[in-house]
């Protein structure tokens, strides 16, 4: 009987890490409203905003942190100014190739244009340019700032 028990249990464990990936990543989308690539890059072409694209995989543990930023209002409110893109690099490793000019590191953010163009907006670090501390919402904030001025410098 014991032994059933503890079997049990251990089913239950393994079935809850399986299913932890994607969906138990809580990137705030009631507030946020998250785009895939191809929708997001469609919306910025029709709307003239620019974008804020997010590289991630529900396996790595920086990104695990890294989506609290997201639940911050400050952040919240800075995201209505912007398409929001969120790629998870295991369905999409494509783009994680075509955006990988100084390495395949998670998370990655970058700025777009609504035309799709890079915008030269980094972090201070110069070893991973696209990477933001996950609790640095100040930092994160100027990313999003400077992003959101591309539309006012391009039109």
């Amino acid at each position: 009987m014991g032994h059933s028990i503890w079997l049990l249990l251990l089913s239950l464990f393994w079935s809850n890490l399986a299913h932890s990936g994607e969906n138990s990543l809580d990137w705030n989308e009631t507030r946020i409203a998250w785009h895939d690539y191809e929708q997001g890059m469609e919306l910025a072409r029709q709307t003239g905003n620019p974008v804020l694209l997010v590289f991630y995989a529900s396996w790595c543990h920086v990104c695990h942190s890294y989506r609290d930023l997201f639940k911050d209002p400050e952040i919240e409110a800075l995201a209505k100014e912007l398409v929001m893109i969120r790629v998870n690099v295991d369905s999409r490793p494509d783009l994680n190739s075509t955006y990988s000019d100084d390495g395949l590191y998670l998370p990655r953010s970058y700025g777009l244009t609504s035309n799709g163009e890079p915008l030269a907006i980094t972090s201070k670090n110069h070893h991973f340019r696209y990477f933001h501390a996950p609790n640095n919402i100040t930092g994160y904030s100027i990313l999003m700032k400077n992003i959101g001025a591309a539309r006012i410098t391009l039109m």
